[in-house]
């Protein structure tokens, strides 16, 4: 995890227009990738999966 980057919310101003499922996207390592909003659920279970080294999977 680079400074907490790859933990990402919807509190950031939209960017990444390109993104088919704009604004909703995911930042893996150096790659944007089409992601559906989270749900509360989903950003548990990616908290979760990082504070125990798991990877983190893409949904």
């Amino acid at each position: 995890m680079r400074n907490g980057s790859d933990l990402k919310n919807s509190i950031n101003p939209p960017h990444h227009p390109e993104i088919t499922s704009h604004p909703h996207h995911k930042h893996i390592s150096d790659n944007v990738i089409p992601a559906k909003e989270p749900s509360l659920k989903d950003v548990l279970d990616e908290i979760g999966a990082i504070i125990i080294g798991k990877p983190v999977s893409v949904k």
